[in-house]
């Protein structure tokens, strides 16, 4: 609502004869952006390079594709895709990382500079949606009126002062 944003929680399914109660971690996950490279290679590489990157030793093309869950096809059309950029190279029927890092690859592009431009038009937008956020509850929010409208209401317990009743009629409709 508002700026207020929503909240989720992640939990895990249980099964049907399952009554087990489900544990809720309040623990903080460290998100991380993803480098911008990857708009220019394509985001489904990412997952392919990622085990490369994060493997210690050469592995092969079947270890590859397994770690990233990935089938044969796609994969060896994300290898070739990676191995064009020069993110990966084959060497011994082992893939390494390449000569090329994703820094060289934004570089090339000039996505630094399409990245502080999308940061700034965001936040130009927010402004603009802030000021709409506004004048939305300024909208929703009657205004306050001034005091001679309100009218008194006599309380039916007691009985009705006359002369305030005489003194409305004899005034008439305030304008």
């Amino acid at each position: 609502m508002g700026q207020n944003p929503d909240r989720y929680a992640l939990v895990t399914a249980g099964s049907e004869g399952s009554n087990d109660e489900v544990e809720f971690s309040r623990q903080e996950l460290q998100i991380e952006s993803v480098h911008p490279a990857w708009s220019v290679i394509g985001w489904r590489h990412k997952a392919v390079y990622d085990v490369v990157a994060s493997s210690a030793a050469p592995l092969t093309i079947e270890d590859v594709l397994a770690a990233a869950s990935i089938g044969r096809t796609s994969g060896y059309e994300t290898l070739l895709d990676l191995r064009v950029a020069g993110l990966i190279a084959v060497e011994n029927n082992q893939i390494v990382l390449g000569s090329v890092d994703l820094d060289t690859i934004a570089h090339l592009h000039g996505l630094a500079t399409a990245v502080r431009e999308r940061v700034v038009r965001h936040r130009a937008e927010r402004i603009v949606w802030r000021e709409w956020l506004a004048a939305r509850e300024d909208a929703r929010t009657p205004p306050d009126l001034p005091l001679d409208l309100y009218a008194v209401v006599e309380d039916a317990a007691n009985p009705p002062d006359e002369a305030y009743y005489a003194a409305l009629l004899d005034a008439g409709p305030s304008t």
